[in-house]
C-alpha cells in the first residue's frame, strides 16, 4: 500500500505561521554518522546520508509514539519495515503494515504510534532544495504540535540521549548500527539493500518479494522518457521488468532494494485491541460487510481446523480468528502444551487465503472468557463460528452480545490431542515448555 498524502490548509496555516516556522534557519551540519539517540518512545540512528536526502531507522516500543510534529522544508517518505504502526494525521490516521510506504509533504504534521513489539520504521527525509544550505539532516526542521513527553517545540538534541556504537549506555538497544553505505541490513524476514549502478540492470522488478525500491543517489531515465530523482519511488514509477544500462544517467546512481517474503502475510496480524480498534474503524468506514469471528489453540494444524476456517470463511466477507497465547493454553491444556508456540502457529494461519485478520489475545479469565468477550464487543460480529463440542446456550451465557451462533460438527478423531497420543505412542514426544513472546 502506498500513501501519497497532502497536508489541509488548516494544517499548513498552522505550520506555516509558526514563530518556529518565521526564524527557522538551517542549523551548523552536526555528524550523526555512527552515533545512536535515545527517544522517550525508544531510539533511532542514521544509516545513510548524501546532500539529497538522510535514511533514519526508527525503534519504537510497543504502544508508545513520537510526537505529532512536521517539518518545514523537508518531505518525508515512511517505510515499515518490521511491525506495524498507524500514522496520525492533523484530523485522520493510517494504519502501515510491513512493505507499507507513506509519503509525507513539509508542513504536514505527523505522529508515529507502534501496535507491536519490535517495530521498526525507516525514514527518508527529502531535503527542499529551494532552501539555502539544506544539504545534509537538520534534526531541528521541526515543529512539534503534540508531544507525551513535553519537550521543546523545535530542538532535537536538547531531547535526546547520546551515544555511540561502542557505548556502554546504549546497552539497552537489541539491533546493532547499519550504514547503508558498507553493508545490508536485516530485520527478520526484511532485507534492505543497497545497490550501485554496477548492478542496477540485475535488479528484476517482477521480484514479489520486492515492496521498494528508493533512489538514493544519482539519476534513473523511466520506460516514458522521465527522469527520476533521489527520493523517488521506483518500483511504482519504472513501468519495465528490468533497469538496463541504458537507463542509467548518471555512474553515481545507486537504489535502496528492500524485500520480504512475508509482508502480505504479516499485514493481517493484530496485536492488541488499540490496533484492532483501529482496524475495525477502517473497516466499518465501508458497509455493508458481513463479519465472521472464531478462535482457538490451532496448535497442530489438522483437517478438521481447514474444514471448519473454509466454512465460515464462506459465509461471511471478513473473517477474524482469534489466537489464544501459550499461557492461555499451559493453563488450560496443562504444562506440556502448547507443543507450538504462538509465533509458529500465528505463522500458520497467516498464511491461510480464508482468513483475512489473525488476533493475538491472552485470556486471564477462561472461565468467562472477558479477555474475548472484550474482543466481540469490538468487532461486533455478525457471525460467531464455534465446533460442536460447544453448545449455543454455553456460549451465551459468556457473550450475551453475539448476533447469530453456527456450529460446526467436529470431524471424527480430528483433534490436536488425538495427534498428540499417536505421537506419543509410536514415538519420544517432547512439546515445548518455555514462555514465548510474539515477534
Amino acid at each position: 500500500m502506498y500513501y501519497q498524502l497532502s497536508p489541509i490548509e488548516e494544517e499548513k496555516c498552522v505550520a506555516q505561521s509558526s514563530e518556529e516556522y518565521k526564524k527557522y534557519k538551517v542549523s551548523p551540519f552536526y555528524d550523526y554518522s555512527n552515533k545512536g539517540y535515545i527517544k522517550p518512545w525508544w531510539y533511532e540512528y542514521m544509516a545513510f546520508q548524501s546532500c539529497d536526502l538522510a535514511i533514519w531507522i526508527l525503534h519504537v516500543n510497543q504502544g508508545l509514539q513520537t510526537s505529532m510534529h512536521c517539518h518545514f522544508y523537508k518531505d518525508t517518505l515512511l517505510c515499515v519495515i518490521s511491525g506495524t504502526f498507524r500514522i496520525d494525521l492533523y484530523k485522520d490516521f493510517k494504519i502501515l503494515n510491513e512493505g507499507d510506504v507513506c509519503f509525507i509533504p513539509a508542513s504536514m504534521f505527523h505522529g508515529i504510534y507502534a501496535y507491536s513489539p519490535n517495530s521498526i520504521i525507516l525514514e527518508v527525509e527529502i531535503y527542499d532544495k529551494t532552501c539555502e544550505g539544506l544539504t545534509y539532516s537538520d534534526k531541528n526542521d521541526l515543529l512539534r504540535l503534540k508531544d507525551f513527553y513535553t519537550r521543546d517545540k523545535n530542538t532535537y538534541m536538547g531531547s535526546v540521549i547520546e551515544y555511540t556504537t561502542g557505548d556502554a549506555s546504549g546497552n539497552d538497544i537489541i539491533y546493532p548500527f547499519f550504514n547503508l553505505k558498507e553493508t545490508d541490513i536485516i530485520y527478520g524476514s526484511t532485507t534492505i539493500s543497497r545497490i550501485t549502478a554496477n548492478n542496477l540492470h540485475l535488479v528484476d522488478f517482477t521480484d514479489r518479494s520486492c515492496f521498494i525500491d528508493i533512489l538514493l543517489e544519482g539519476q534513473i531515465k523511466t520506460k516514458n522518457g522521465s527522469i527520476l530523482s533521489p527520493g523517488s519511488i521506483t518500483d511504482l514509477t519504472i513501468n519495465t521488468d528490468k533497469i538496463h544500462a541504458g537507463n542509467i544517467v548518471s555512474s553515481s546512481a545507486s537504489l535502496l532494494h528492500i524485500t520480504n517474503l512475508y509482508k502480505d502475510d504479516n499485514s493481517k496480524l493484530i496485536y492488541t485491541k488499540t490496533h484492532l480498534r483501529d482496524v475495525i474503524s477502517v473497516l466499518r468506514s465501508t458497509p455493508g460487510s458481513i463479519y465472521g469471528l472464531t478462535s482457538g489453540c490451532f496448535d497442530i494444524f489438522h483437517s478438521g481446523h481447514i474444514s471448519t476456517l473454509k466454512q465460515s470463511n464462506n459465509m461471511c466477507d471478513v473473517f477474524f480468528v482469534c489466537l489464544s497465547s501459550d499461557k492461555q493454553i499451559r493453563d488450560i491444556k496443562g504444562s506440556g502444551r502448547p507443543v507450538n508456540n504462538i509465533e509458529d502457529r500465528a505463522r500458520m494461519l497467516l498464511t491461510m487465503p480464508f482468513i483475512n485478520y489473525v488476533v493475538l489475545y491472552d485470556e486471564t479469565d477462561n472461565t468467562y472468557e472477558k479477555e474475548l468477550d472484550n474482543i466481540m464487543l469490538i468487532i461486533k460480529p455478525d457471525i460467531w463460528f464455534k465446533g460442536s463440542d460447544y453448545t449455543e446456550s454455553e456460549i451465551r451465557a459468556k457473550h450475551p452480545s453475539l448476533k447469530r451462533i453456527v456450529l460446526f460438527e467436529n470431524i471424527k478423531n480430528k483433534s490436536t490431542t488425538n495427534i498428540i497420543s499417536k505421537a506419543q505412542s509410536s514415538s519420544r514426544f517432547t512439546p515445548i515448555t518455555e514462555e514465548s513472546t510474539f515477534m
